[in-house]
């Protein structure tokens, strides 16, 4: 118990000493609004609203998002992460550049928090890609380790493919149930009206894609669900 309260004092320490002192270089707030079926372990369809939000900052960057999801049956739910990405060092080792202390919040059913590196991976014609390995306190049961890669490539002029793949280590929870090995692929291809409409930030239209095997840990219960996806960055 005293190493998750210990990362959420050094969280919000970071989060809190950081903002008083930091240049903002650029921020991007966005809403999306997803709706689809083939959704596991619940309501088959589902409506589900993003509040999230960038930036990079002179310390290093911050990603976080608040999911409000709303099912066909009356059932919902609301997740958010907060995850800062604190700049350690700069190097370049091939294709991978510079070192980050990253915490993370996740607060859902249960309260996770994890800890780790991550750096930059140089790729060509990637607008960014972002690797991750974490050692996470799970709130319902032992700890385990987690990989996460976060992704985006430009096509063309107005297509933007992005994404992430999280790599969920199994781990011994509470009840007595083992969470098993998890894969949560997830991408989205978006076409940016803006350029049409006379907007100065981006609107998305496009699809999400959904490929996670052991939802939730749940041996078995593989999701592949595809939904209809509107963007808008202000």
């Amino acid at each position: 118990m005293l190493k998750p309260i210990l990362l959420t004092i050094t969280l919000l320490a970071v989060l809190f000493n950081t903002a008083s002192m930091a240049k903002t270089n650029w921020s991007s707030p966005s809403f999306t609004y997803l709706n689809g079926s083939g959704y596991e372990l619940g309501d088959n369809h589902r409506q589900i609203i993003t509040f999230e939000y960038a930036s990079a900052n002179s310390w290093g960057d911050m990603f976080l998002f608040m999911d409000r999801a709303e099912s066909s049956n009356g059932d919902n739910s609301t997740y958010s992460e907060v995850s800062p990405r604190i700049h350690i060092t700069a190097f370049e080792l091939g294709v991978i550049e510079n070192l980050y202390f990253t915490p993370v919040a996740e607060f859902g059913p249960e309260t996770n928090w994890l800890a780790g590196l991550g750096t930059d991976l140089n790729i060509p014609y990637f607008q960014y890609a972002k690797l991750s390995l974490y050692y996470k306190y799970n709130g319902d049961g032992d700890s385990s380790e987690q990989l996460t890669l976060s992704w985006a490539v430009p096509l063309y002029e107005n297509i933007l493919v992005d994404g992430f793949i999280d790599v969920m280590g199994s781990y011994q929870k509470d009840n007595g149930f083992t969470s098993a090995s998890s894969i949560n692929a997830t991408s989205q291809l978006k076409y940016n009206l803006s350029s049409y409409l006379g907007l100065d930030t981006p609107l998305y239209v496009g699809i999400e894609y959904v490929h996670w095997n052991s939802k939730y840990g749940v041996a078995g219960v593989d999701e592949r669900n595809v939904n209809a996806l509107v963007k808008y960055h202000f």
